[in-house]
């Protein structure tokens, strides 16, 4: 059954055994040349490799000191992905929620300022599905606090603002090289800094785990990621869709874990993918291009503008919201075989691990609230083509 995947990265067979060969020659080579990778293209002044982006978040966490009233406290938007409260947790934190305009996915700058004006030690600004921040009004109001900012890049590479690109703009920023993401090494992240408001970096994560472990974990990345490889395209994404166990397009709150190290398998591949990765950044937006023109004057759902024009968003879903109840209803249960998913179900002060790390005010979250039942993202990797826009303009236009 041919059945669209949501999104899919860059990534070729070649890739894979590259990474499978160099990690197995020297993995600390590998790991300390994506060192020097990162340090370059990023403008940083340090970086710290993590086994995830979730990992490098709840280290970014840890380093901040508390605030002026002695807690341990973070501003973090209100609709984002939920290993930001995952994070949170593992670094013992609580949140001040501020909203996410939900025209542009950017950050809602008065929402912002009152979750910076309660006392947080930091602000955690995120980029969702490849569309950019308002990075001078997020500044405007940090700098004011005297505060640095965590920029989660782990969607948002390949954007651009006019203080530079995706990844080069927080005190500290955390990249994600996960499955799905738009630079990926089947799994890994990193943690960033860079200018004097960045605290300095802990000495390297020390896991306590053996060879042995390590071994299963990156024996188990190397074959997770080849079958992503193999299943990912739309011949056959539909056999692994089926299965209810793998949750395939499923959002789910991880509990977290203690931070780890990237493997070398995993530095080797993210290095053999940024070539491709960077390539795959104009395809998507010829993809998106042509989905927003197939899709011009639908009533039945509104396209998201990226703040700044279309040039500054990398799309690495196209996000859209659905005019009505009726219509979202239909998009979850005719979507999903063509690669249209639902953005995250429930924005993040309502996820049950959430409520012991703070109180929000829901009446001033209404941008995440409308988010969560009403937005859904469209496919723009390189399966995507004439027929394939034309299938998704019939699924969102049904009456022309």
């Amino acid at each position: 059954m041919v059945r669209l995947p949501p999104v899919y990265s860059p990534i070729s067979l070649g890739a894979i055994t590259g990474a499978i060969a160099a990690a197995m020659v020297g993995a600390s080579v590998e790991v300390r040349a994506l060192r020097q990778l990162l340090l370059e293209r990023f403008s940083a002044d340090d970086v710290l490799l993590t086994a995830s982006g979730t990992s490098a978040l709840q280290v970014a966490l840890g380093l901040l000191p508390e605030n002026p009233r002695g807690e341990r406290a973070v501003a973090m938007p209100a609709y984002s992905c939920y290993d930001l409260v995952t994070a949170a947790n593992g670094a013992d934190f609580r949140i001040r929620f501020y909203d996410v305009d939900p025209g542009t996915l950017s950050v809602d700058l008065p929402s912002l300022r009152a979750a910076v004006a309660e006392g947080v030690s930091g602000v955690v600004a995120a980029n969702l599905y490849g569309y950019p921040l308002d990075w001078p009004g997020i500044r405007s109001i940090t700098d004011e606090a005297g505060i640095p900012v965590i920029e989660d890049a782990a969607q948002g590479l390949g954007t651009a603002a006019s203080a530079g690109g995706g990844g080069s703009l927080g005190d500290l920023t955390v990249l994600s090289f996960g499955r799905g993401k738009g630079w990926t090494g089947g799994g890994g992240g990193a943690l960033l800094r860079r200018g004097p408001r960045a605290p300095e970096f802990p000495d390297p994560i020390d896991e306590h785990s053996g060879h042995l472990a390590r071994g299963v974990r990156a024996t188990r990345s190397t074959l997770v990621t080849t079958a992503a490889w193999a299943l990912g395209r739309p011949t056959l994404y539909g056999v692994p869709a089926a299965i209810p166990g793998l949750g395939l397009g499923e959002t789910v709150y991880k509990e977290p874990t203690r931070p780890r190290q990237l493997m070398g398998f995993n530095a080797a591949l993210v290095r053999r993918t940024e070539s491709s990765s960077l390539d795959a950044i104009a395809g998507r937006r010829e993809v998106a291009s042509a989905l927003i023109q197939a899709l011009s004057g639908a009533d039945e759902i509104n396209v998201l503008t990226p703040l700044g024009g279309h040039e500054r968003a990398s799309f690495l879903r196209l996000p859209v919201l659905a005019s009505s109840q009726s219509v979202a209803d239909r998009l979850r249960r005719d979507g999903p075989r063509y690669g249209v998913q639902s953005g995250y179900p429930k924005p993040l002060h309502r996820l049950r691990a959430a409520q012991k790390l703070t109180q929000p005010d829901e009446d001033s979250l209404g941008g995440g609230t409308a988010l969560s039942e009403r937005l859904f993202t469209l496919p723009t990797h390189q399966w995507i083509g004439t027929s394939e826009v034309e299938a998704l303009a019939r699924l969102l236009r049904p009456t022309v």
